[in-house]
């Protein structure tokens, strides 16, 4: 099955580092950095701390060069092996210079 012709936007496969915050399963707040995996104009995935305890809901600000982020996203998935990743998607009605990966 060809998984690119039912995507929205096309991935990129770039490492950028990206801060991730919001409020854990406690709902205390956190401040942490992460990883991009890949990113496209819907969403992302990314690399995250072992430790954290997240939420279905998280803000992700970058100011790289190759990919800016100020938005909320939806967490969409979890996998655990063979590193820590979640899929995010940025919110509907999020400004397009809010989520740009270049």
């Amino acid at each position: 099955m060809n998984w690119q012709s039912h995507r929205k936007s096309e991935r990129i496969h770039i490492a950028v580092s990206v801060r991730i915050s919001g409020l854990d399963l406690l709902g205390h707040p956190f401040d942490r950095e992460a990883w991009t995996l890949d990113v496209s104009g819907a969403g992302a995935s990314l690399h995250i701390p072992d430790d954290l305890h997240i939420t279905r809901r998280l803000h992700v600000t970058s100011r790289d060069y190759q990919f800016v982020a100020d938005a909320d996203v939806d967490v969409v998935w979890e996998r655990r092996s063979p590193q820590r990743a979640v899929g995010v998607r940025v919110l509907p009605g999020t400004p397009a210079t809010r989520w740009e990966a270049r």
